[in-house]
C-alpha cells in the first residue's frame, strides 16, 4: 500500500493534542478522535494520568470492529513518529555536519554512539505507548436510517469541539481509569452526561439537505471557493447533470435532482 505518512510530512502528528479522523469500512463511516497521541512521559499531562487514546464515535451502535480500528490506527501513529524522528534526526546531522571529518577523535565517536543509542531507545518506548493506545466507545446519537452516517460524523466533530480541551480530557481521564480498573468503558454516558442525546433524526436531517445545498451550490458555480482537488479536475455531465470531481485517483459523484 501507499506510504501513509507521506500525508503528514509537513506536519508533526505527535505534536497535536487532537486528531479528529473520519474511518469508512463497509460503506459505513465513523469517527476517531485521537487524544494526545505524542504525550511524554514525565510530561505534566502524563503526571495527571492522561496517555494516548482514541475515542470512537459510531452512530450505528457498534458496526465497525473497534479492535481492528484500534490496530490500524496505532500502526499509522507509530510510522507517523517513527518518520518524524528521522526527519529530526537528520536534520540534526545535517546541522552538525561542519564538526564531522577524520580529524575527529574516539571520545566524540564514542559519545555520539551512546546519544544514537538513547535516541532510539526514547523510539522504541514511544513506538510501544503508541502500539498500547486504547480505543473506548463513546456514546453518540444514532442514525435511524442507513445513509446519514457521514452527516453524524461531521455533526460529531462539532459537538467534540464544544468539549476541548478540558472536558474531553476528563472524559478520556475517566475513560482510562475505568479501563485500569478492567472495566468496560463507554465515554460520554452515565452521571448525568449523555452525549447520545447531542441532537435528534430530526436535525440530521436537517443538516443533511443544509449540506446537500451548499454542494449544489459548488456545482452550478454559485458560490466562490479555495478548495480545489489534488489534481483540480471535475466536470459537469450536461446529459445527466451529475458532477464529477477527480482527487488524486478518487473520483466523487454528485447527483443532482
Amino acid at each position: 500500500g501507499a506510504d501513509v505518512t507521506r500525508w503528514t510530512k509537513n506536519t508533526s502528528v505527535t505534536n497535536m493534542q487532537h486528531i479528529y479522523m473520519p474511518l469508512v469500512h463497509g460503506l459505513h463511516w465513523t469517527l476517531a478522535v485521537i487524544c494526545h497521541p505524542g504525550i511524554r512521559t514525565g510530561s505534566v499531562l502524563r503526571a495527571s494520568g492522561l496517555r494516548p487514546a482514541i475515542l470512537h464515535f459510531d452512530s450505528s451502535g457498534d458496526v465497525h470492529d473497534r479492535a481492528q480500528m484500534r490496530g490500524i490506527i496505532a500502526k499509522w501513529l507509530e510510522a507517523c513518529m517513527r518518520a518524524e524522528a528521522e526527519r529530526e534526526h537528520q536534520n540534526t546531522r545535517k546541522a552538525g555536519e561542519g564538526g564531522t571529518g577524520a580529524g575527529r577523535d574516539k571520545a566524540a565517536t564514542g559519545r555520539e554512539k551512546k546519544r544514537e543509542i538513547r535516541r532510539k531507545t526514547k523510539i522504541e518506548r514511544r513506538a510501544t505507548q503508541l502500539r498500547d493506545i486504547r480505543i473506548h466507545k463513546a456514546a453518540a446519537p444514532r442514525q435511524q436510517n442507513g445513509h446519514d452516517c457521514g452527516v453524524c460524523v461531521i455533526m460529531n466533530v462539532e459537538r467534540v469541539l464544544s468539549l476541548v480541551p478540558e472536558r474531553l480530557d476528563e472524559a478520556v481521564l475517566r475513560a482510562e481509569r475505568t479501563a485500569d480498573e478492567g472495566s468496560q468503558t463507554y465515554v460520554g454516558k452515565g452521571g448525568g452526561d449523555d452525549r447520545s442525546k447531542w441532537y435528534s433524526q430530526r436535525e440530521m436531517t436537517q443538516r443533511r439537505t443544509e449540506l446537500d445545498t451548499e454542494l449544489r451550490k459548488l456545482g452550478d458555480d454559485t458560490i466562490k471557493t479555495n478548495v480545489r482537488t489534488a489534481s483540480d479536475k471535475g466536470e459537469v455531465d450536461e446529459g445527466t447533470g451529475r458532477i464529477h470531481v477527480w482527487a488524486g485517483t478518487a473520483r466523487y459523484q454528485i447527483d443532482r435532482e
